[in-house]
């Protein structure tokens, strides 16, 4: 799967962050970007709809970690990666076989990402 092909499941509690990052990802050619601001909209969006894909930050506010909610998209075949502010070495040696990515977001650092995820690399935009 390319990115082109993929519904996109975004959840960050940040509001700025999020829709620089939401541009970002469509900017990338994500075929939809369903962006959410906490893990109660994000576990109804995905019951709602699965998603192809998903970007999850680790850390939201007022509710905890959105690992367990990503590692059971991960358990339904989806590619998910964690966005967080720690560096993604630490966090991947702490969460075997998790992706993460560090904030702040680049194209290329959610390309990287994904690719790590098992999204095929694709026609990813450029931008940054």
């Amino acid at each position: 799967m390319r990115p082109s092909d993929c519904a996109l499941l975004y959840l960050e509690d940040e509001i700025i962050v999020a829709l620089d990052t939401a541009q970002t990802l469509e900017d990338m050619g994500f075929a939809e970007v369903r962006l959410v601001h906490n893990l109660r909209r994000a576990r109804s969006e995905a019951e709602a709809k699965l998603p192809d894909c998903a970007l999850l930050d680790v850390n939201i506010a007022g509710e905890g970690l959105s690992i367990e909610f990503g590692q059971g998209l991960m358990a339904r075949g989806i590619p998910v990666v964690f966005a967080s502010g720690y560096n993604r070495h630490e966090m991947e040696a702490e969460h075997a076989g998790l992706v993460f990515v560090e904030k702040p977001l680049s194209a290329a650092a959610i390309a990287d990402a994904f690719d790590r995820a098992g999204l095929a690399p694709g026609a990813h935009g450029q931008g940054g």
